[in-house]
C-alpha cells in the first residue's frame, strides 16, 4: 500500500510513447497490434488521436499513451514538436529492409536527437492532452508477455525486476518481475548484445550528449526475415551497435512483429519501463559509474538509514530499510550474499560485518548495470524523489493554508522525530551537539534553516536537546515552509513509516490548529508555544532580556532577515514545558507602527512594554505606545528593567505602580539575578495562558463556526452539569 500511494504521488500520472519512422515499417500496425489483440490486415495511414494502452497491459498505475506519426501526412516540423513532448520516442524499422537500417543512422536518430534538444520552437502537433482515445480498435483481453525479447544497451543480458520485490541480489528472475513481465528469454530473431567500448572507425560523427528522453529503437516485421540467425545478428552489431555508442540516449533495441501482439506487447513494456525508470538520470553509460546527482540522493537514503550513525549500514538496519521499502524481510543467507557480492566487487564495500556507503552504492551501480532499475527507482521515489533527482515539490513545499492568526507549531510526531535525531548524532551520549555535530546533520540538506537568520556571534556553542528543539520551533514559526523541506530532507516521512503510518505525509509534521480568535473567544489558550513582542524606549534593556532567554534557549540571536532580535527557550509551569518565544522591535518608528496594526493581534500573545526605572522619560515611552494598542489586543505586561539600581521618579502624569494597578495591568520587575529573569519568562507564559477575551460579539467565519457551536456545547453541558450536582446533593441529603 505504501509502495502503491508513493508511486502514484512520485511518478508520472501518464507517459507518452511516440513512434517515428519510414514509411512502411509498421509503425501503425504495431499500435493497432496491441490494441486490438490481434494483427490488422488494413489499417489507416496514421492514427490522429493517441491511443491509450490497456491498463491490464502495464505493470504500474500509469497511463501510456502511444502516438503515431507519418511523414506521409505530416511536415516534419510537426512530427518534431510531437518529438518534444515525448517521454520515450521509439524509431521503428524493418528487419527485413536494409534500407530503413542504414537511415536509423543517416536520419532517424540525428533527426530524433536534434528534435530533443533543439531549443527552437515549433507548430504545436495534431494530437492534444485532452483528446479522446480512438473508437477504431477495440481491447479485448491480452495475454502478458512470456518471453524477453529486448537488447540492453548496457549489460550482456535484459533482467529486469519486480520494484517491491526484494533489495537482494539473489533472487531469481522468475521471481522477481512483475506479473506482466517476461519471464525467460527466446533466441529466435533476438540480439542480445552490448556497446563496443569505442566507436568504430566507419563511424565519423562525434559522440552526442544524452537526453532525458530515451529513445527505444524497435524492429519491426521480423517474420519475413529470411536470413540465418547469426547473420542477422551480426546484421544488428553492425548498424545498431555503433548507434547505441555514439547516441547515449537509445537505451535499448528490441524486435517483434505486429503479426503477433505478444512480441509487440514485449517491446513496448521495454520501451515504457524506460519512460518510467529512466537510466540517463542515474548512470553515466559511458563511464560506467553512477550521476553525481544519484551518488547525492543515495547518500541521503543512507544517512537517513543509518540509525546510530556510525557510517555503517548493520543488519537490522539493512532488514528495517527492506521491510519498510519492498515489505520483505531478508533472510540471513539473503543479508550475507549481498554482503558477499559487495565485498567481492569493490574495496571497504563492507566494514564490521556492515555495508559502508561505498558498499550501498556500488549495490545499487550493480542493479543498474543488470538492468533492475526499478529497485534503484523504488528506493529513490519512496523518499520523495522525482525523475530529474530532485525532492519532488509537493513533497518538499505542500501547499499551506495558514490563517494570519495562526500560530504554525511542531507536531507531536515532528517533536519524536527530531528528538531521535538529535539523540542518533550525540554519538557520545554527553546529552549536546556540537556545530560540527549539527553540520554533519545537515550535510544532506540543501541549508541549516536557521544558519542565514543569526546574527553574528563567535564563541563556540554546543545544544542540549530542549535548547535544538527551540531552534526547530523558531524555525517552525518563522518560516513553516523551510521547516518542513528541511524536516523531509532529515527523512521525516521515512522515520514515520518505520512507526507504522501507512501514507505519512509532510504536512504532518506541522500543527496548524491553533487560532488566536478562538482562544480568546475561549479565554484560554492551551499551546505549549507562547510569543511575546518587546518594546521599550532604545537602552531599557530589552536585548538584556533577549540575551538572557537564548543563553538558556535557542543559544543563539535569531532574527537577522527582519533585524528583530528573536530568541527562544523552554520554560516550565505547573511542571508542564512550554516555550517561550521573545521577538524585540527597536525603536525607528517600526514599534509603533507594529503596535498599532493588526501583527500585533494576529501574531502576540503577550506584549511586554519595557522601561528603564534609572531613566525618568522610559516609563512615558511606553504608556504612549500602550495608547496605542489596537483592538483586539494581546495581553500586556509592563517590564520595570535594572530594579537592582537605584530607582528616579518618572517624568509621567501617573509612576508605574499607581498606572498599573488603575489599568489592571501586571508589573514585572527584573534584575540582573537569573533566577528574577526565569520568575519573569514564567509570569509571561503564565499570562499566555490567558488570553483577553473578547468583550464584543464577534460575527464567526465559515471556518470557525464549529468552534462557535463548540464552545455554547460546552457552556451548556457545564450548566447542565451543575443541575445535575445539585439534585445529587438534595437526594444524599434525604433521610
Amino acid at each position: 500500500v505504501i509502495l502503491s500511494l508513493t508511486k502514484l504521488r512520485i511518478m508520472k500520472e501518464s507517459l507518452s510513447l511516440v513512434f517515428v519512422g519510414d514509411r512502411g515499417v509498421g509503425k501503425t500496425s504495431l499500435i493497432a497490434s496491441v490494441m486490438k489483440g490481434a494483427f490488422v490486415d488494413n489499417v489507416p495511414a496514421l492514427f490522429k488521436t493517441k491511443m491509450h494502452l490497456p491498463q491490464k497491459l502495464i505493470t504500474e498505475p500509469v497511463q501510456i499513451n502511444l502516438i503515431d506519426t507519418s511523414l506521409q501526412c505530416q511536415e516534419e516540423s510537426d512530427i518534431s514538436a510531437i518529438i518534444k513532448d515525448a517521454d520515450v520516442v521509439c524509431i521503428v524499422y524493418a528487419a527485413d529492409d536494409d534500407e530503413t537500417i542504414t537511415r536509423l543512422e543517416s536520419y532517424w536518430v540525428p533527426f530524433v536527437v536534434e528534435s530533443l534538444t533543439s531549443p527552437i520552437s515549433l507548430p504545436p502537433h495534431h494530437v492534444s492532452s485532452t483528446t479522446q482515445p480512438s473508437t477504431f480498435i477495440d481491447t479485448p483481453t491480452l495475454s502478458p508477455p512470456t518471453s524477453d525479447n529486448g537488447i540492453s544497451a548496457t549489460t550482456t543480458t535484459t533482467t529486469t525486476s519486480s520494484p517491491s520485490s526484494s533489495f537482494s541480489t539473489t533472487t531469481a528472475s522468475s521471481e522477481a518481475l512483475p506479473t506482466n513481465a517476461p519471464t525467460s528469454n527466446i533466441t529466435d530473431g533476438t540480439a542480445l548484445c552490448t556497446p563496443p567500448s569505442s566507436p568504430p572507425s566507419s563511424l565519423s560523427q562525434s559522440v552526442h550528449t544524452s537526453n532525458t528522453v530515451p529513445i527505444v529503437i524497435i524492429a519491426n516485421k521480423t517474420d519475413l526475415v529470411t536470413e540465418e540467425e547469426a547473420a542477422h545478428e551480426r546484421r544488428i552489431r553492425k548498424h545498431v551497435l555503433p548507434l547505441m555508442q555514439t547516441y547515449p540516449s537509445i537505451e535499448s533495441c528490441t524486435e517483434c512483429t505486429a503479426k503477433k501482439p505478444k512480441t509487440v506487447s514485449k517491446a513496448l513494456y521495454y520501451a515504457y519501463n524506460r519512460g518510467i525508470y529512466p537510466i540517463a538520470p542515474l548512470y553515466d553509460i559511458r563511464e560506467k559509474r553512477l550521476c553525481s546527482r544519484a551518488v547525492q540522493a543515495l547518500t541521503r537514503v543512507f544517512t537517513i538509514c543509518d540509525e546510530d550513525k556510525d557510517d555503517i549500514l548493520c543488519d537490522v538496519e539493512v532488514v528495517q530499510f527492506q521491510h519498510i521499502i519492498f515489505h520483505k524481510i531478508l533472510t540471513q543467507d539473503e543479508l550475507q550474499g549481498i554482503k558477499d557480492v559487495v565485498d567481492r566487487g569493490t574495496q571497504d564495500g563492507v566494514r564490521e560485518n556492515g555495508l559502508t556507503l561505498k558498499g550501498f552504492l556500488y549495490l545499487h551501480s550493480r542493479f543498474i548495470e543488470r538492468g533492475r532499475l526499478e529497485t534503484t527507482w523504488t528506493v529513490l521515489r519512496a523518499f520523495g524523489y522525482s525523475d530529474d533527482l530532485t525532492l519532488s515539490d509537493h513533497y518538499l513545499h505542500p501547499t499551506l493554508q495558514i490563517s494570519a492568526d495562526c500560530t504554525p507549531m511542531i507536531s507531536a510526531p515532528a517533536f519524536e522525530f527530531l528528538t531521535r535525531l538529535f539523540n542518533e548524532y550525540d554519538t557520545n551520549d554527553v546529552g549536546t551537539l556540537t556545530k560540527d555535530q549539527i553540520n554533519k546533520m545537515f550535510a544532506i540538506c540543501d541549508e541549516i534553516p536557521w544558519e542565514d537568520d543569526v546574527f553574528p556571534f563567535s564563541r563556540d556553542v554546543e545544544w542540549t536537546r530542549d535548547q535544538f528543539l527551540s531552534l526547530w520551533v523558531y524555525v517552525c514559526w518563522a518560516s513553516p515552509q523551510s521547516y518542513l523541506s528541511a524536516l523531509v530532507q532529515l527523512g521525516f516521512s521515512f522515520k514515520d513509516k518505520q512507526k507504522g503510518s501507512l501514507n505519512p505525509k509532510t504536512k504532518d509534521a506541522i500543527d496548524l490548529t491553533y487560532m488566536r480568535q478562538n482562544e480568546r473567544l475561549l479565554g484560554v489558550n492551551t499551546r505549549r508555544l507562547h510569543i511575546g513582542f518587546l518594546f521599550g524606549k532604545q537602552g531599557c534593556g530589552k536585548t538584556s532580556l533577549i540575551q538572557s532567554l537564548a543563553e538558556k534557549g535557542c543559544r543563539i540571536i535569531l532574527g537577522y532577515k527582519s533585524l528583530c532580535r528573536t530568541s527562544v527557550g523552554t520554560v516550565d509551569v505547573m511542571r508542564v514545558q512550554h516555550f517561550l518565544l521573545l521577538k524585540e522591535f527597536a525603536v525607528n518608528s517600526l514599534d509603533r507602527e507594529v503596535i498599532e496594526s493588526d501583527v500585533i493581534a494576529n501574531e502576540c500573545d503577550v506584549a511586554l512594554l519595557c522601561y528603564d526605572i534609572t531613566d525618568s522619560s522610559s516609563f512615558s515611552y511606553i504608556v504612549a505606545l500602550k495608547e496605542n494598542l489596537g483592538t483586539p489586543s494581546p495581553r500586556v505586561v509592563f517590564v520595570a528593567c535594572k530594579c537592582d539600581l537605584h530607582a528616579v521618579e518618572q517624568n509621567a502624569a501617573m509612576q508605574p505602580e499607581e498606572y498599573c494597578a488603575k489599568n489592571n495591568i501586571p508589573l514585572l520587575k527584573l534584575t540582573d539575578r537569573s533566577r528574577d529573569r526565569q520568575r519573569v519568562f514564567e509570569e509571561v507564559v503564565a499570562i499566555s495562558q490567558e488570553p483577553q477575551q473578547l468583550l464584543h460579539k464577534i460575527r464567526p467565519a465559515s471556518s470557525s463556526s464549529s468552534i462557535v457551536y463548540s464552545v455554547l456545547g460546552v457552556a451548556a453541558l457545564a450548566v447542565g452539569t451543575y443541575f445535575v450536582w445539585r439534585l445529587m446533593k438534595r437526594v444524599k441529603q434525604l433521610p
